[in-house]
Parts: structure tokens; sequence; C-alpha cells
């Protein structure tokens, strides 16, 4: 059997602007089978316009490797740092629900209700660092970074889901950016929260093995100026539509 796999083309567009935006990254540690760490790094744009909030997803490129077995020709797909396209999702802010294009198509809108897809790339940032399942046990101050970090730690494990340690890095001026990672917390210390890290101690089993190696997740934000094309401003029209 062979696979082919034909990436993506990129037209960039010429009618682009430059304008401020967020960078959204995230690094993700998870457990394999075989009880080793994977990892994963992925970023998003974030962009705003009047009062819609543009999200810009990267299409990676994907580098085929063909091999032959003894049965069979299988083409693994190996992803790239080459982006190829951008999807996008479009929110007006208030509205729980978001707006879907994929790979720019303005033709082919979806509603994503509840922003439950869009939530796949930038979570739940309402009870991501908060609730009554969270205490603050320490604060440490980083006055060459300008930087204070708030370590919290849950009341109580359900489950392995549940990470060990959260330490939140608030940069000691407050937000003006157009997102943030943790709005309520920001709202309480007037601080601009730049960092969020998801601390998960290894695990053992009953004979002191490790069973679950030590990983981590962490979100971090930064400020940019980037090409917005200008196309973007028609899926926004098209999206305030719905909400006449």
């Amino acid at each position: 059997m062979t696979t082919i796999i034909k990436p993506v083309t990129l037209d960039k567009p010429v009618d682009s602007q430059i304008v401020n935006a967020v960078r959204y990254k995230t690094h993700i540690e998870m457990l394999s089978p075989d009880r080793t760490v994977t990892k994963n790094d992925t970023q998003l744009n974030i962009f705003k316009v009047k009062n819609f909030m543009i999200y810009q997803v990267p299409i990676y490129m994907g580098k085929p490797n063909t091999k032959n077995t003894e049965k069979e020709t299988v083409t693994e797909v190996e992803i790239t740092d080459s982006v190829t396209n951008y999807s996008y999702f479009i929110q007006k802010m208030g509205d729980k629900n978001a707006y879907y294009f994929q790979l720019g198509n303005i033709e082919q809108m979806q509603k994503d209700q509840d922003s439950k897809l869009l939530g796949n790339y930038i979570g739940n940032r309402e009870a991501m660092f908060h609730g009554n399942n969270f205490v603050k046990i320490s604060i440490e101050q980083v006055e060459a970074d300008n930087v204070e970090i708030i370590r919290y730690v849950p009341k109580r494990k359900l489950d392995d889901s549940y990470c060990d340690s959260t330490y939140i890095y608030l940069k000691n001026t407050p937000n003006e950016n157009i997102y943030s990672i943790a709005p309520k917390l920001e709202e309480v210390t007037g601080k601009t929260a730049i960092k969020a890290v998801m601390m998960f101690n290894d695990k053992k089993d009953a004979l002191g093995q490790v069973i679950a190696p030590r990983r981590q997740i962490y979100i971090e934000i930064s400020v940019h100026h980037l090409e917005l094309p200008k196309s973007v401003l028609k899926m926004v029209e098209k999206v305030k539509s719905q909400n006449h």
C-alpha cells in the first residue's frame, strides 16, 4: 500500500498589515504507554480587530518518509517547522461561540458551539488556575526579571491528570495586551500573567520503581508585531453578519 501526501501550498498575501499580536505557546510532556515522555510544542497567534478576537492556527508541512517492508510500502509523515497555511477562529468578545475557517477558506465557515474546538488550543482560562481546589502556598520574587512566581497546589488529586504544583509567572506591571492566560488573577493582582507551568512529580510503585517520570506542561505568551492578512477582515465581517 502506498500513501501519497501532498503538502498544502501557501500563497502569502501581499495585502497584509502589521499589527500587534500575542503569541500563545504551549509545551506538553505526555506519558507514553512505554512510560517514556513525549514532547509536543505548539503555538498560535492572537489578534484583536475592534471587538473580535482572531486566533491564527498554523498548519505545518508534512514531510513524507517512505519505508519498504516485506509486506508493503509504508509512508510516515514527519511534521516540520515549515508553516504551509493557517486556519482561523474568530470570536466576538462576550460571545460563547466561535467561528472556524479551515485553511482560511471564507466559504466554509463552521460554527464552533460553545468554542469547544477553540478550547482544544487555548484551554479553559476561567478554570485553568483557579477554583476551590487550588491553594496558594508560596510567592517568590525574581527582582532581576521584575517577575513574581506564585505556586499553587491542589487540595486533592482525583486522578493522575491533576498536576502536583502550578507556577504562575506574573510581570509586575498591568496587562495592556489584548489577551490574558489568567484574567481573574490579573484582575486581583493588577499584574500580567506571562507564563504558567504545571508540574507532575515522578510516580513510583510499591517497590520504589519509577512508573511515571517527572514531566511538565507550560503555557507562555509574548507580544509581537505580525502580519495580519486583509482577507481575514472579510472573515470578521462574515462572523459579524451572524450576530445580527
